[in-house]
């Protein structure tokens, strides 16, 4: 295991989390599925230093050079339906939220870049993607059998690293701040806040809810919202109880469970 991925031994120790390290994997989306077929538990995490094949929303490719940035997924198997899965994206995504924000403050970065989640499942440094959630549920008839929870973050890869196209839309904390990040402590940060997250969706969702809003980067601005039934342009007003976003168009309120979402300017 890297070196900087070695505080991770006493963590899984100190927690419920138990990490499977890989040199290199297809997906860690894929390999915690065939775990997941095999029952292993909840909070088994997959954890790779490279992906061959790694996968974003709708199949996209994610880029995953070895060695560079963080590749992992968790594994979930959630009690009951009390919450649709949707609102563990967001969980996910303001836990990854807070964990950067808690490595640049103990890297003293000053003044640190406005970090923000965009609905669904993305976190912005300014105005570019730095990382992106994939869950995926497994059902055994009407129930959910298990939460598969895929994080990507853009850690320490370079500008000139990135592929061209990315340049663009897309950087690294490394990129955004100069500095030089532990894998490890920013897996910690984001772990501790995950399990308080995803605890807090049984206890006090409106807190994930508020929280997230307050951190979210597409509340209040008009979007264009690409989804499988069609384009839906208007204000986002808010997130219901569910996790989608809602939408205000001249027809009136539409609620959306997923999208590919353009902020408009």
């Amino acid at each position: 295991m890297p070196k900087d991925l070695q505080c991770l031994a006493r963590f899984q120790e100190e927690t419920e989390f138990k990490f499977l390290y890989y040199t290199s994997t297809d997906s860690t989306n894929s390999e915690a599925k065939r775990l997941a077929n095999l029952s292993y538990p909840e909070w088994t995490v997959v954890l790779a230093n490279e992906q061959t094949s790694g996968r974003g929303r709708h199949g996209r490719n994610w880029h995953s050079p070895e060695g560079r940035n963080i590749y992992m997924t968790i594994i979930l198997r959630p009690p009951s339906e009390e919450f649709h899965y949707n609102l563990i994206n967001l969980s996910a995504a303001l836990s990854v939220l807070e964990g950067i924000r808690e490595v640049m403050e103990i890297e003293r970065v000053s003044p640190p870049p406005i970090a923000s989640c965009k609905w669904p499942n993305d976190i912005y440094l300014g105005d570019k993607k730095v990382s992106g959630i994939l869950s995926e549920a497994t059902f055994k008839g009407n129930a959910i059998d298990y939460i598969v929870v895929g994080i990507g973050i853009n850690a320490n890869i370079t500008q000139e690293e990135l592929p061209h196209e990315l340049r663009g839309i897309a950087t690294s904390l490394a990129i955004e701040t100069g500095r030089h990040y532990s894998r490890g402590q920013l897996i910690k940060s984001i772990l501790r806040n995950f399990e308080k997250n995803y605890r807090m969706l049984y206890t006090d969702k409106d807190y994930i809810l508020n929280t997230w809003g307050q951190n979210s980067s597409t509340l209040f601005k008009k979007v264009k919202a690409y989804t499988n039934e069609g384009l839906i342009e208007g204000l986002a007003e808010g997130i219901d109880e569910r996790g989608f976003l809602i939408i205000h168009t001249p027809e009136g309120k539409k609620n959306i469970n997923s999208a590919d979402i353009l902020h408009l300017r």
